[in-house]
């Protein structure tokens, strides 16, 4: 049998109540943050290119930082709070803050139901 469906097959058997609670919170956090930005970018001609920018507040100068180093990262980690108000931002482009709401509470409501049903359907209308 391929690795890859021994572990399709395994991954397909784990219930969020076999993940310890901080890890089923930070991979929401992760999604969340990545749909986010994902969305945003959508909206860009260049959308493709991903990367982070920290703007100095008295000169209109940028500089790049290892993505390991920005907040965010699992180094620097972003609270609920934030991460609910960059999605909100960042998803906020592109779909109505409806449509923001729905698929937020279905991303934190994962961890509560045996199916994806809430997520794909909020994923669905987002106007």
């Amino acid at each position: 049998m391929a690795l890859a469906r021994i572990a399709a097959e395994r991954a397909h058997q784990v219930r969020f109540q076999d993940v310890p609670a901080d890890v089923v919170e930070t991979v929401k956090k992760l999604f969340l943050d990545q749909l986010g930005v994902g969305l945003a970018s959508a909206a860009l001609r260049n959308g493709t290119l991903m990367r982070a920018l920290e703007y100095d507040g008295t000169h209109a100068a940028t500089r790049e930082a290892a993505l390991d180093d920005v907040r965010g990262s699992p180094r620097r980690p972003l609270s609920r709070s934030e991460i609910h108000m960059k999605f909100r931002e960042s998803a906020g482009r592109v779909i109505a803050a409806g449509a923001v709401e729905r698929v937020f509470e279905a991303v934190q409501g994962l961890d509560r139901t045996a199916e994806l049903a809430a997520l794909t359907a909020a994923l669905r209308r987002f106007r």
